[in-house]
């Protein structure tokens, strides 16, 4: 699972807006939201299908896999969920019954880490940390 972390030298006592700081996380997660979508569309294709390469997003058939990727925040953190069936196999590759194999075509964490640079300066803008003497 992709994360961003912070190091803090010497924090004392920090104090954290947290509504400033859950705003950007939504912010964020919307941001990934829609440009992952964006990804996937881009490649729409109508009968008949043409699939992406290993290594390229998933083309977008139905749209189900754009559709069902959902934003959620819970404390400090967000999540990105496709609900999707095959949301899964397509961004980490799998196995098949018949023994074949389905290589990835990640979308998700292709936009999480060209975005990477962005949130991390977005999540420092947001957290304005503050050191509070006792």
């Amino acid at each position: 699972m992709p994360t961003i972390s912070f190091q803090i030298s010497n924090p004392g006592q920090l104090q954290v807006d947290q509504k400033a700081l859950k705003k950007e996380l939504r912010a964020i997660g919307n941001d990934i939201k829609k440009k992952t979508q964006a990804l996937i569309l881009a490649n729409a294709s109508t009968s008949p299908h043409v699939a992406s390469k290993p290594g390229q997003a998933p083309a977008s058939w139905t749209g189900s896999l754009a559709l069902l990727l959902k934003v959620r925040i819970k404390g400090n953190r967000v999540t990105l969920i496709d609900t999707a069936r095959q949301a899964k196999a397509l961004e980490a590759g799998a196995a098949l019954n018949n023994g074949s194999k389905l290589e990835a075509r990640p979308y998700l964490s292709t936009v999480f880490e060209q975005m990477k640079p962005e949130i991390e300066k977005r999540l420092e803008n947001a957290l304005k940390l503050t050191k509070v003497d006792k």
